[in-house]
């Protein structure tokens, strides 16, 4: 196939890559990364400044940790013939195309193109997005396609936002820590998940008659999803519209598998609970708590280890985005909760301008409030979605960033922190649901006698249906039930989502409320 040609419809001459240029004075340094192990099964590597391929424009980068096998181009752009045409004949240069499949493929935000070996050719090196989207961004200066070149990136790995045991990886597994200190092992002693005896009933939950507002206020939730438990049961009578079906919004996390049955994906014949089995429906007890008039939308998107995909987070996005445009009362939703994040590799140039805070920028507009956890990688280094609502130069959206708090009210020492994070919430050693669905096998039985079965306390069995867990991933529940708290009883106005100035000012409201002092 012939190279590409720019819009003169002339032969560009072969990628270079630019002069490498010398890291800004106190650029992070690079991280340990996550296991090989996790990279593996997500086909990722770890972007470190000093061994990979420069930008195409020069300008440094720093640590991240992206897809190595993909990248991610908007929707729109994707449907320009022109454009899907220089991305073939630039790909196939270098010995890669795509899976046909993507033609077909894809979600309202962004289509993941799987780089893959062209049949008749043998590539000199395994497939690398970043290699990849340098080379298309060089070869894209000066012609029509510069624009929507800018436009795509490299997929990112996000990763869920729980604290735990330093173990020569970064505290929250796949998160890579730049600055900031080591933590001692003491201070992250207490702070994995435990099963718990919890005696209290059900917050009650009040008919939808009964509620000034006249409908209930609904969160999504974007994680693993929920399991089983009696609180959020829709059989449970006054539970029937707790948990809202995802197809209402056009969400399958079919493709995920399902962290939230039996909680051991990775290695089921041990038994273990994988890290983040339990996620999604832990936050969904923390909403029945604090708000027990709201509603939860849980969209799965992450998987059992805490990962999440950029591509399936964007997507899962727009379909909120869409639910809101549609302007349905009783599936509109107020409040998006985000327990995750990722670093980014020039987040002054490319985060605020990215597809993702687009989205959030959209949402903002349609008066949803988003709230995203700041990460436990006690840095100041900024994270992101939760960093964007503290961007100077970003634009006055109803997105909030939140920190942990410890039960005695002082921060964890665990949290990031810095300009960016905005608010602070309880997030250590918080009680709420797991799936009484799990039974780890950390702690065996005996049978004695009849038989009678005894045996100690298992931390891993969570089919009593309670227990602790601690991180920036619980904070931000906290807060945005208290905001759902305060929706459910701002009056009338709840039941006219349809118009996006009158939600953003009763978000507005709501949230002042929220956070007054």
């Amino acid at each position: 196939m012939a190279g590409p040609r720019n819009d003169k419809n002339e032969p560009t001459r072969a990628y270079q890559p630019p002069r490498r240029t010398r890291p800004a004075t106190g650029a992070p340094a690079t991280p340990p990364g996550p296991s090989e192990a996790l990279l593996q099964r997500h086909g990722a590597k770890v972007l470190r400044p000093g061994e990979a391929v420069p930008t195409a424009d020069g300008v440094a980068v720093q640590p991240t940790v992206y897809r190595s096998g993909t990248m991610l181009v908007t929707a729109q752009d994707f449907a320009d013939p022109q454009f899907r045409t220089f991305l073939r004949d630039t790909l196939d240069d270098s010995g890669f195309g795509w899976d046909e499949g993507d033609d077909a493929r894809g979600g309202p935000a962004v289509r993941t193109l799987h780089l893959q070996p062209l049949p008749d050719r043998l590539p000199d090196r395994p497939a690398d997005g970043w290699r990849s989207l340098q080379q298309l961004r060089f070869l894209a200066r000066g012609t029509r396609n510069e624009a929507p070149a800018a436009r795509m990136s490299v997929e990112h790995l996000l990763f869920g936002s729980v604290a735990g045991p330093i173990t020569g990886d970064p505290v929250t597994e796949g998160h890579p820590v730049t600055e900031g200190h080591s933590l001692p092992d003491a201070a992250l002693s207490n702070v994995g998940r435990v099963a718990v005896n919890v005696i209290a009933g059900a917050p009650p939950r009040r008919p939808a008659s009964g509620l000034t507002a006249g409908r209930r206020p609904l969160v999504a939730v974007l994680d693993t999803g929920c399991g089983l438990h009696p609180w959020l049961d829709p059989a449970v009578a006054g539970q029937e519209d707790f948990l809202v079906d995802p197809s209402v919004a056009g969400w399958s996390g079919a493709s995920i598998p399902d962290p939230e049955t039996g909680g051991g994906l990775l290695a089921p014949l041990l038994g273990e609970l994988d890290s983040h089995s339990g996620h999604g429906t832990f936050i969904a007890g923390i909403v029945r708590q604090i708000a027990p008039d709201a509603r939860v939308l849980p969209l799965r998107i992450m998987y059992s280890d805490g990962v999440v995909h950029e591509g399936d987070l964007l997507n899962a996005l727009a379909a909120i985005r869409d639910l809101a445009r549609a302007g349905k009362p009783e599936v509109f939703p107020d409040v998006v909760s985000l327990s995750l994040g990722y670093y980014d590799e020039r987040p002054e140039d490319t985060a605020y301008t990215s597809i993702l805070s687009t989205l959030l920028w959209e949402l903002g507009d349609l008066g949803v409030a988003v709230v995203a956890a700041a990460g436990n990688d006690a840095t100041s280094r900024p994270l992101f979605p939760a960093a964007l609502g503290g961007a100077a130069n970003a634009p006055a959206v109803p997105l909030v960033s939140v920190g942990a708090l410890n039960p005695n009210g002082t921060r964890a020492i665990y949290s990031n922190e810095g300009p960016w994070v905005t608010v602070w919430a309880p997030g250590s050693a918080i009680i709420s649901t797991f799936p009484t669905t799990f039974r780890g096998s950390r702690s065996p039985g005996l049978e004695v006698g009849t038989p009678i079965l005894r045996e100690g306390l298992d931390p891993d069995d969570y089919s009593g249906g309670f227990g602790r867990w601690t991180g920036t991933s619980f904070a931000a529940p906290v807060l945005a039930a208290r905001l759902a708290r305060s929706l459910s009883a701002c009056g009338e106005g709840v039941l006219a989502p349809v118009d996006p100035v009158a939600a953003a000012a009763r978000v507005h409201d709501a949230l002042g409320e929220v956070l007054a002092p």
